[in-house]
This record gives C-alpha cells, sequence and structure tokens, in this order.
C-alpha cells in the first residue's frame, strides 16, 4: 500500500488579506492512499471529513467520511441506521456517515470488500479526524 501526503498550496495573499503574526496557521493537508494489494485497483482514496454541529451547543450531530471521489450508485444502513455507507458499482466504499456514537470496527461491516490493510487506514482516519462524541475508539 502506497501513501502519498501532499500540502495543498497556500492561496496568495491579496490586499484586504491580514499578516497572521502570533495566530495559529491552519494547513489543509489531503492524504491519497492507493491499494496495491490487488489486480482489480479500487480508484485513489481521498479522506476528507465534515462535521455538523448544533447551532446552540457546538455539539456534533452527524460527522461524513468521504472516503474516495466518485459517483455514488448505492447507499446501504448499518448498526440501526446509525451509520449510512455510500458505495459506487463496483462495490467500493466512496463514504460513511455516522449519525450517532458508533465504534470504529463497524467498517470491518461496511468495507467487506476492502482489504484489510486498508480498512485499518479507515479506521486510523477515523479515530484520528472524527469527533470523540460520534466515533469510539474501540
Amino acid at each position: 500500500m502506497g501513501v502519498t501526503v501532499k500540502r495543498r498550496p497556500k492561496a496568495k495573499p491579496t490586499a484586504k488579506a491580514k499578516p497572521t503574526k502570533g495566530k495559529a496557521k491552519r494547513s489543509d493537508i489531503l492524504i491519497v492512499v492507493r491499494n496495491t494489494l490487488s489486480k482489480h485497483q479500487p480508484p485513489a482514496s481521498r479522506f476528507r471529513v465534515s462535521v455538523e454541529t448544533d447551532d446552540d451547543t457546538g455539539e456534533a450531530i452527524a460527522a461524513y467520511f468521504q472516503i474516495r471521489k466518485g459517483k455514488q450508485d448505492h447507499a446501504q444502513d448499518f448498526a440501526r441506521g446509525a451509520v449510512i455507507a455510500d458505495y459506487n458499482k463496483q462495490g467500493h466504499l466512496l463514504g460513511l456517515e455516522l449519525l450517532a456514537s458508533c465504534s470504529v470496527k463497524i467498517i470491518d461491516t461496511v468495507a467487506q470488500n476492502e482489504s484489510a490493510a486498508f480498512r485499518a487506514s479507515i479506521k486510523r482516519f477515523m479515530r484520528q479526524s472524527g469527533p470523540r462524541g460520534l466515533v469510539a475508539i474501540r
């Protein structure tokens, strides 16, 4: 399995941009994982997460984990509706939405068609990137 980490290019400052002395800098990182374990290569992975929060409390309501880019062919519910997984025509996992607290072990069920190494990388991504209220570490 090959992993490529790319930093996104910084935007050029505009006339309105203020210097960021003393402030924390935000760097967007795009992680691309290519599965090279099988002859039939699934599309390159593109891990991203987006989180929906409650405006009043700031608590996470839902999280969507994009695993790959692609056109969704079908979706399937898991864990009594707590997880919705999107798949392409070939059955490769494109992404999953967590609507309630769920263990990362659900990946073993959701991504059965993926290699064990790739499932482990998805779990690691979810543990590191997901809101603690929705992603149970174990």
